[in-house]
């Protein structure tokens, strides 16, 4: 299904699909944030968590105003990142949580670069998906430089 989402013509779905992704990143950094025993590392994914939340509540303000139901989780993805988050944290360390949190958020990336792409794409919708790609890419690749250090 992740490989789905950006790709659809309808504005709702649309927005349905971008809640999904950002609850995805949201459920993924909340798995990540307690199993991290740096500071700086915990600080970088509550910060992406943080910018999460403000972009799904503006995407939640919009789904108001097309009439889209607010989905309460993400999709199987979600599960599957929380468990390779879960299984990082066992083979141990920052660095090995930080790259299976760089995964997910290469999903996520994607995603957005779809959906930005897409003419169906609604103008009131591309500023919020600008600034959520932005903001994850500037995190990605802090998390990648703090795995690294972490490994």
């Amino acid at each position: 299904m992740t490989a789905l989402i950006g790709t659809a013509t309808c504005p709702p779905t649309l927005l349905e699909d971008f809640m999904h992704v950002e609850l995805e990143v949201i459920g993924a950094c909340r798995t990540a944030i307690p199993a991290l025993a740096g500071p700086e590392e915990r600080a970088l994914v509550v910060a992406l968590r943080d910018e999460h939340e403000q972009a799904l509540r503006e995407l939640k303000r919009l789904a108001l105003r097309f009439r889209v139901d607010c989905p309460e989780d993400g999709t199987a993805n979600e599960a599957r990142t929380i468990g390779r988050i879960k299984l990082a944290r066992r083979r141990g360390g920052d660095g090995r949580i930080l790259e299976a949190l760089d995964v997910a958020l290469g999903d996520a990336a994607a995603a957005y670069g779809r959906g930005l792409r897409n003419a169906a794409l609604p103008e009131t919708l591309r500023p919020i998906l600008v600034a959520a790609r932005d903001g994850l890419e500037r995190r990605r690749e802090a998390m990648r430089k703090a795995a690294r250090l972490a490994a």
